[in-house]
């Protein structure tokens, strides 16, 4: 019951940002990622990295204002700075610079900072606009709300059917209670959680249907990632701010990957 109404709350405050949109979703994604960055930077830590903290933060802040100024045409930029900047907040330390660092510290942006912020990326796309049951609403919106419900059909789905018919482990040495059956169960009720969410939106039946495999493979792979960075750090939960859930990154982390492989599908073929 704590999991059930924590997620519930989370999943609500969420879903008001999120149609909220503008500043008020900005400043949602910014305090999440600035709580998701302080449980990542343990996690690099307790493996005895020495990630260059204040600039992780300053890049982060970047790519989400690039995010809410919508203009994916100026990563390529921010990112080559980012890179040459990372050298030289290490190279600064002397005697003390380590390559273990550096490669700490650019993971921390992009999997903290660059890829959480095509949220941000992903509810300004706009075609025309869509009609939403009845209201006119950002083509984004619809597309990060069925991001969200495909995700959540993924959780649900993969638990149920993996506790109810998972023999097989998934990846036993990464997640032991993940299960091959599990995956496949959360995989075709995504599938079909998106045709129906797709149809809400107005989005051709192909697309629905391959943005469900791609959402969800990206989402699955993404909470395997997490799973083997705590595990490696020595981790069980990332934090315990969520009660039930653990810390943010333990919230999330099904979106991290998910989100910026969304925001590239439906802009390449579907904006463009």
């Amino acid at each position: 019951m704590t999991r059930v109404l924590t997620a519930t709350i989370f999943l609500s405050i969420t879903l008001a940002c999120i149609v909220s949109g503008g500043f008020v979703f900005a400043l949602f994604a910014l305090l999440l990622v600035y709580l998701g960055m302080k449980e990542l930077l343990q996690f690099m830590k307790a493996k005895g990295n020495n990630p260059c903290d204040l600039f992780i933060y300053i890049t982060c802040f970047l790519y989400l204002v690039l995010g809410f100024f919508n203009r994916p045409d100026y990563i390529a930029v921010l990112t080559t700075f980012v890179i040459i900047g990372t050298f030289l907040a290490v190279l600064k330390r002397g005697k003390d610079s380590r390559i273990q660092d550096i490669g700490s510290t650019l993971l921390c942006i992009t999997y903290g900072g660059f890829l959480p912020s095509h949220f941000l990326f992903l509810r300004n796309l706009n075609i025309t606009g869509i009609d939403f049951l009845g209201i006119h609403v950002r083509s984004g919106f619809g597309y990060v709300l069925l991001l969200f419900v495909v995700i959540s059909i993924t959780d649900i789905a993969a638990y149920y059917t993996g506790t109810k018919f998972g023999k097989t482990p998934l990846f036993k040495e990464i997640s032991p209670k993940k299960t091959v059956e599990g995956a496949v169960g959360g995989t075709m009720f995504a599938i079909l959680a998106s045709i129906i969410v797709g149809h809400l939106i107005h989005l051709d039946l192909v697309h629905s249907i391959i943005a469900g495999v791609l959402i969800t493979a990206a989402a699955q792979l993404g909470d395997l990632a997490e799973s083997m960075m705590k595990r490696d750090a020595g981790i069980k939960d990332s934090a315990t701010l969520l009660p039930g859930h653990g810390g943010i990154l333990d919230r999330a982390d099904s979106y991290i990957f998910s989100v910026a492989v969304a925001y590239y599908y439906f802009y390449y073929f579907i904006v463009c």
